[in-house]
């Protein structure tokens, strides 16, 4: 017998440490509600040059990416920010509007993760809740990847998602990008081909 997995939703995950001078990028001005994570005010971060080492870590896991799913559309970092989760703060569900593909760099985290809505799973487009002796990729509602430092994930911008409650004394700090299109999408020879 054998389950096909249908309709995956491509997320990669890897880990590299590096020592990217935080505390220069980190003066920045932040947004703030309570619970909730800050944000940077600034949301071009990654350009800063004390990030380089980070940009070249995502870029490089980002083209990676790209080659495993076949891709052969050129890309750029559009949005870029940090988020800042003291103890007891977390973010909620949402997704990145107007992006293709998203990417997450920890800087710090311990014993974090990050929660994605599984847009697939069995119950999603039935109007039944069915009793499951246990949870599994091929029935959950939700998919939890747990991340501490170092560790890159990289998602579909439309896929929802949120972090888990911060629980550490320390504060987690995670880099944001967004990816969109350059160039053009579709074939010159084709209806859909358009210029961007």
């Amino acid at each position: 017998m054998t389950i096909i997995h249908m309709y995956s939703t491509p997320v990669y995950t890897d880990n590299f440490i590096c020592s990217p001078d935080i505390e220069k990028v980190c003066t920045d001005e932040y947004e703030y509600t309570s619970g909730s994570p800050k944000i940077s005010v600034r949301k071009n971060i990654i350009s800063d040059k004390a990030l380089e080492e980070v940009k070249n870590i995502i870029k490089n896991n980002f083209i990676i990416y790209l080659k495993k799913l076949s891709i052969k559309n050129n890309f750029k970092f559009t949005q870029s920010w940090i988020t800042m989760n003291d103890k007891g703060d977390m973010h909620g569900f949402h997704r990145h509007w107007n992006t293709f593909f998203s990417c997450v760099y920890y800087v710090y985290s311990e014993g974090n993760s990050l929660i994605f809505r599984n847009p697939n799973f069995i119950e999603a487009n039935t109007n039944y809740e069915l009793n499951f002796e246990t949870q599994n990729l091929l029935n959950g509602s939700t998919v939890i990847v747990p991340v501490k430092t170092g560790d890159i994930v990289i998602f579909p911008g439309w896929l929802n998602h949120c972090s888990s409650i911060n629980q550490s004394e320390k504060t987690k700090i995670m880099i944001g990008v967004n990816f969109y299109l350059t160039n053009s999408i579709g074939e010159e020879n084709k209806l859909n081909y358009t210029e961007l």
